[in-house]
C-alpha cells in the first residue's frame, strides 16, 4: 500500500503538469513560427555562414581575423541583447503577449532588430566584402526585415502562461548566436 502512495505521490505532479507542457510545446511552435523571430533567425544564420567562411579562408592575415572577430563579437551581442530584450517583453506586459500571439511584436522590437541589420550590413558585411572580395549576398535583405508580415496564431495556443524563464529556457538557447570560437 505505501508503494502505491508513494508512487501516486510522485505521479500527481506529473499528471497535474501535463497539460501546460503541450501548451508550453504549442506555445514554443508558435513563437519559434513568428515572422520576426525567422528574420532575427536569417539574420543570425547568416552571420555565423559568413563567419564560418572567414574562418576556414586560406591565406587570410590575421589582422583581418581579428577585425571579422571582433566585428562578429560585438554583432553577437547586439543579437543576444535582443533575444533578452525579446523575453523581457512579454514578461508582464498583456499588450506584447497579444502582439505575439498575433504572431507579430512590439515597435521598439522592431526597431532594434532594424538598427542591428544595419549596424550588420554597415560593418560586419562591409568587412565581409572587402576581406573576401566577393560581393556578400544577405540570406535576408533590408525590405524583408522592414515588411511587416504576420504569421498568425496558431490554433488553441494560450499566451497568457508565458514568462521570461519559458523564454530563458526554451527560446533564447536556440536563438543565441555562436560564440566565434564555436564555429568551425
Amino acid at each position: 500500500m505505501k508503494k502505491y502512495l508513494f508512487v501516486l505521490a510522485f505521479a500527481l505532479p506529473l499528471f497535474i503538469s501535463v497539460p501546460s507542457t503541450g501548451q508550453s510545446k504549442e506555445a514554443l511552435k508558435s513563437i519559434m513560427a513568428n515572422s520576426w523571430v525567422k528574420k532575427y533567425k536569417k539574420l543570425k544564420t547568416d552571420l555565423e555562414e559568413k563567419a564560418y567562411f572567414i574562418k576556414n579562408m586560406e591565406n587570410i592575415s590575421e589582422s583581418d581575423l581579428l577585425v571579422m572577430e571582433k566585428s562578429y563579437k560585438k554583432t553577437s551581442k547586439l543579437l543576444d541583447k535582443w533575444l533578452v530584450d525579446f523575453a523581457g517583453s512579454v514578461d508582464g506586459n498583456k499588450e506584447n503577449v497579444t502582439l505575439l500571439s498575433e504572431g507579430s511584436i512590439s515597435n521598439d522590437l522592431k526597431e532594434e532588430l532594424f538598427a542591428i541589420y544595419t549596424m550588420y550590413s554597415n560593418e560586419f558585411s562591409t568587412r565581409f566584402e572587402e576581406i573576401t572580395g566577393m560581393q556578400s549576398k544577405s540570406v535576408i535583405t533590408h525590405e524583408q526585415l522592414m515588411k511587416d508580415e504576420l504569421s498568425g496564431p496558431i490554433e488553441n495556443t494560450s499566451f497568457e502562461k508565458i514568462d521570461r524563464s519559458f523564454f530563458m529556457a526554451n527560446i533564447v538557447p536556440p536563438l543565441k548566436p555562436s560564440a566565434w570560437n564555436k564555429i568551425y
